[in-house]
């Protein structure tokens, strides 16, 4: 999920977030998985 275009972002992310089931976090950079283990979102510090 890239915030790359205008829109409700806010209830992209809600519904994205609503789907997670596991997370890693890997240095500076966490990642957001679904049930199937697919990758939902990747947050990285800039």
């Amino acid at each position: 999920m890239a915030c790359l275009s205008k829109g409700n972002v806010d209830s992209e992310l809600i519904d994205t977030l609503t789907q997670v089931r596991s997370w890693n976090i890997l240095g500076q950079r966490m990642e957001l998985y679904d049930q199937l283990g697919r990758l939902l979102a990747r947050f990285e510090v800039r």
